[in-house]
């Protein structure tokens, strides 16, 4: 095959992969999800005795049970409090105003910005009404996407042997040996990093929600839980968390505001500089600005999902370079 109609081959490939982004990116969320039920899987099969297959039924089972109890016993006060929380945020945004509103260059900003956001409104008001069909099928869509990971992920973990395969097979017979490492390197990495994920987030999360517990901060439990589930996306996931926490603080005492944001701060610097680095040492060290910028760039092609899943799939993109290119040449 000549260099130009591999090049052509790529491009057909990334124009295919660019119309499809939805379906590759929830196609990569059932990735995720296989190699970790894989891993913990094979960990626990090789720790009872026991073939991969019954240790893959036995984490089904305790995840399903582990879930439903939580279920069962947080499920009702996290509803109620996150009803709570719904009606308190407007009210912290309205003290948040009024304290700024004590400043002239501050007051005459909100002013500006809420009359421009008023006709903003105004103008677009039809075009909201008319999009609430839009807005349902995305909520539909979420849901359809999530079912279809679960589904591809359950496949992908009971038998990854025929798809590492195939995936080999669309390379050069002298290659295949060299991409099923690689994606044998690309499982292991993806393992790692939803394990240091998953502690990170149970440890960010009781961290969090006992130290607004502490606090007497409304709504700990909830806010300790969004924090947990923030805790996924890198950078940026942290600021949401701490936002909301903040804001219900304000509606408090302010002082109390500031203690909320120190907790925060302190805890992610324990996560981000001592607990991840634990977890992590046996994936790859992803440079911060270069985390940031991959973020970026998919939330913006792609979208909430995009943001969701850039880290770990530059994770993988960074193994397949380094394997697949960086190390040929320095063989060469």
């Amino acid at each position: 095959m000549s260099t130009t109609t591999r090049i052509a081959l790529i491009g057909v490939a990334a124009l295919l992969l660019w119309a499809a982004a939805e379906v590759v990116l929830v196609a990569f969320a059932g990735v995720l999800l296989a190699v970790s039920l894989r891993g913990s899987s094979s960990a626990l099969g090789k720790r009872l005795g026991i073939p991969a297959g019954a240790g893959l039924a036995l984490v089904v089972a305790g995840i399903v049970l582990l879930g439903g109890i939580c279920f069962w016993f947080l499920a009702p006060r996290v509803f109620e409090q996150v009803d709570r929380l719904g009606e308190k945020l407007p009210e912290s945004l309205n003290k948040l105003r009024e304290a700024a509103s004590a400043y002239g260059w501050s007051k005459a900003l909100i002013e500006k910005v809420t009359e421009q956001s008023g006709d903003i409104a105004l103008r677009e008001s039809g075009a909201l009404l008319a999009g609430a069909t839009g807005i349902l099928s995305t909520t539909f869509g979420m849901i359809a996407g999530a079912f279809l990971a679960l589904v591809i992920g359950a496949f992908l973990s009971i038998q990854p042997r025929p798809y590492v395969q195939g995936i080999a097979a669309l390379f050069p017979a002298d290659r295949r040996d060299d991409v099923v490492d690689t994606l044998g390197a690309v499982g292991r990495t993806l393992q790692w990093w939803v394990l240091g994920k998953c502690v990170s987030m149970v440890a960010v999360g009781i961290s969090i929600a006992v130290g607004l517990w502490l606090l007497d901060v409304p709504l700990a439990l909830t806010l300790g839980l969004l924090a947990a589930v923030a805790t996924f996306v890198p950078n940026f996931g942290p600021l949401i968390s701490v936002l909301a926490a903040a804001l219900l603080a304000l509606t408090v005492d302010p002082m109390l505001c500031v203690w909320v944001i120190v907790l925060f701060v302190a805890v992610q610097l324990v996560e981000s500089y001592l607990l991840t680095p634990v977890v992590n040492r046996e994936t790859i060290d992803m440079p911060p600005a270069l985390t940031i910028v991959m973020q970026l760039l998919f939330a913006v092609l792609f979208g909430p999902l995009g943001l969701l899943l850039a880290a770990p799939a530059t994770a993988a993109a960074i193994v397949f370079v380094k394997r697949l290119h960086v190390e040929k040449l320095a063989g060469s």
